[in-house]
């Protein structure tokens, strides 16, 4: 049963789950979840875009500022 009160976690949880041990095609139920778990993940992508830009140019203007090179970065 897909209903809108569940996790997201919960919903790729029974995706992941029910396709361990199946050796047939994904349920309707199991697909409903994971279209839903798909679309509440389009966001995340251009947020991470966008951060990832933002990161690569503060690295550029610690470089030119002479920072000195640090773990992680």
């Amino acid at each position: 049963l897909v209903s809108a009160e569940q996790s997201l976690n919960n919903r790729i949880g029974i995706v992941v789950w029910g396709l361990w041990s199946q050796t047939g095609a994904p349920t309707g139920t199991q697909q409903k979840n994971y279209q839903f778990a798909k679309d509440s993940f389009t966001g995340l992508n251009e947020l991470n875009a966008k951060l990832g830009a933002r990161i690569a140019s503060l690295e550029t203007d610690l470089d030119k500022a002479g920072v000195p090179y640090t773990p992680g970065r």
